[in-house]
């Protein structure tokens, strides 16, 4: 009995898919190493962890910014401003070792070799963790530009308790341009509240060093929320080749499969010919 090859051809196919996705179970299960897609979605597990800290330690700086913000005591203000820039510090911090871990898992992903269907799972797992980070940066960001927006409200209605003449363009500049002392000389020099006014002067200098550190920050996180939508359009336009790919791959299969199909068909009707032929011969042979 002849050899259906083609159909040894359709079975083997799928028992390589089979086989593949085996050996990764029984490699496991008996050597206890992990997998790559094991490997990866650890380390998605822990960017995850590493990125609600930011979003907890975005929200102590609120807090502290708000205690900062609302301090009259001189004293408590010095410490409140501490502990302002040691938490500002600890989420920068973070920050920047949760967007090194989201670049090496980018690179990782365009330099392993896996089959399709695991690379769109990580390609899309990474454009999810970033999308969930510019989430953070985004609020973190928000954070600081309204308490920017709260220091220059109360520095200017200080600014007016002491000097009610000052122009709009004269708190400008002092708020600008750390010039607060020119607007502060002349009711420093002839207030009878000479102390007061020195003591508003300390504030409003301090809460102008608290306005920079907060600029500085902003623009670290404008830059950083740009560099995270480059990152996620790579992500978008890799998922859209790949997606591309196994349409094409599955066209492919799907008219491979049509043609084995058709050849079966041509030749199991070759093969009924033949034996018809085969047939008439033999009654010719008895005839004669």
């Amino acid at each position: 009995m002849s050899r259906d090859r083609f159909a040894e051809l359709k079975a083997a196919r799928k028992e390589s898919i089979s086989t593949l996705r085996a050996s990764d179970v029984s490699r496991t299960q008996t050597t206890g190493e992990k997998t790559e897609m094991e490997i990866f979605y650890t380390k998605v597990g822990e960017i995850e962890d590493m990125i609600n800290k930011v979003n907890i330690l975005v929200s102590q700086v609120q807090d502290f910014q708000e205690k900062n913000l609302t301090s009259i005591d001189i004293e408590k203000g010095k410490v409140i401003r501490a502990e302002v820039e040691q938490k500002v510090g600890e989420t920068n911090r973070e920050i920047q070792n949760v967007r090194k871990r989201l670049m090496e898992m980018e690179n990782l992903n365009n330099q392993i070799k896996v089959d399709s269907g695991d690379e769109a799972v990580r390609r899309g797992r990474h454009a999810a963790l970033v999308k969930k980070f510019t989430e953070a940066i985004e609020k973190y960001r928000s954070i600081e530009r309204e308490s920017q927006m709260k220091y220059r409200l109360r520095m200017e209605r200080q600014i007016r308790i002491v000097n009610p003449n000052a122009t709009e363009e004269e708190i400008r500049n002092a708020l600008d341009s750390d010039n607060a002392r020119a607007i502060f000389a002349q009711s420093v020099v002839s207030s009878e509240r000479t102390k007061k006014a020195k003591n508003v002067l300390k504030e409003v200098e301090e809460r102008n060093q608290d306005i920079k550190k907060i600029e500085k920050t902003i623009i670290e996180l404008n830059q950083l929320f740009v560099e995270m939508q480059s990152m996620v359009n790579r992500q978008q336009a890799m998922l859209d080749n790949i997606e591309k790919a196994v349409e094409s791959t599955q066209q492919y299969t799907v008219r491979a499969n049509e043609e084995i199909d058709t050849a079966i068909e041509i030749r199991k009707s070759s093969r009924k010919v033949r034996d018809g032929f085969g047939f008439n011969f033999s009654d010719m042979h008895l005839l004669c």
